[in-house]
């Protein structure tokens, strides 16, 4: 009888996924979604603790230059820019949602 060793599913070698595999996720994926894997990408938390309603700072512990590393990976994912007075403005995980949904249709008119 041998005995097959089985890595458990929680053992990866890669602890937080990479934009990469971000962009490559279900075209059919809400934006909100997509928020909410990069927040858990960027502030290491899993993604069944952010709600539409968190606080990206407060809520997760995220400083000021991880938030700009959010910043900078959502408009990249995205393929938008946002203005620094949007930034600002930014403090949900809903406020990040419709600030993309919005330059999206700014983009697409």
């Amino acid at each position: 009888m041998s005995v097959r060793i089985v890595p458990s599913p929680k053992c990866t070698t890669d602890p937080k996924p990479t934009l990469s595999k971000l962009e490559k996720t279900s075209i059919s994926m809400r934006t909100v979604d997509k928020i909410i894997h990069l927040i858990s990408w960027v502030a290491n938390v899993p993604t069944t603790q952010i709600l539409p309603s968190t606080d990206i700072k407060l809520d997760l512990n995220v400083d000021s230059i991880d938030f700009m590393l959010f910043i900078v990976k959502m408009e990249k994912l995205f393929n938008i820019n946002l203005p620094n007075e949007d930034v600002d403005n930014i403090e949900t995980v809903k406020d990040a949602t419709d600030f993309v949904e919005r330059q999206l249709l700014v983009v697409s008119v």
